[in-house]
């Protein structure tokens, strides 16, 4: 099993109890893969951006001078979850992109787009949006996203889907608004 880089959340959170025989570290030396957490706090000032993204940074920063190939991203729905969409419809699909109402959405689409622009570099990259910090759900995706091979990655990308388009993008919304277009719990079962 891979060790995981932690950056953004102790490595005494409740989320990461369902890791048993993954190791956990706060520093990303002889680490396989990094798990960012970048959900906004809530707030409407621009430390709450600053904080999000200077976090995003200096783990991609660490990432490209080590031997980190897997990064793995926790955010939520923030740069989703303004309405210029609900114009058109009532539930959220990849199709319709960033709908922002708020400077802390502006701070998860920013690491939303620096999370991409890794993948493009080559780093697999996997997104999980959710609004709670849901452990039974959070823990078995990080567990399951680090064991994924390759190949396994490789077999989710859809380049019609631009949240499968050369990273994966999953939402856990247990209300239906943000549809993804892989099943977050199925894919887990």
């Amino acid at each position: 099993m891979p060790t995981l880089w932690i950056v953004g959340r102790s490595l005494s959170d409740p989320c990461f109890g369902a890791l048993s025989g993954i190791k956990l570290s706060s520093q990303p030396e002889e680490c396989d893969a990094a798990v960012v957490f970048a959900e906004g706090e809530g707030g409407n000032n621009l430390s709450i951006l600053t904080n999000s993204v200077e976090r995003m940074h200096a783990a991609l920063s660490n990432i490209k001078q080590g031997a980190i190939s897997r990064l793995m991203v926790v955010t939520n729905f923030k740069s989703l979850s303004g309405r210029r969409w609900k114009q058109h419809q009532s539930t959220w699909q990849s199709n319709l992109g960033a709908s922002l109402d708020s400077v802390d959405g502006m701070g998860v689409l920013i690491v939303e787009v620096l999370a991409k622009s890794a993948a493009l570099r080559g780093v697999e990259v996997f997104v999980l949006r959710q609004d709670e910090h849901n452990s039974d759900i959070l823990g078995p995706w990080i567990k399951k996203t680090a064991s994924l091979s390759t190949n396994e990655y490789t077999a989710m990308q859809d380049a019609q889907i631009p949240d499968l388009d050369g990273w994966v993008a999953m939402n856990h919304d247990p209300s239906g608004e943000f549809e993804s277009a892989i099943d977050t719990l199925g894919w887990l079962r």
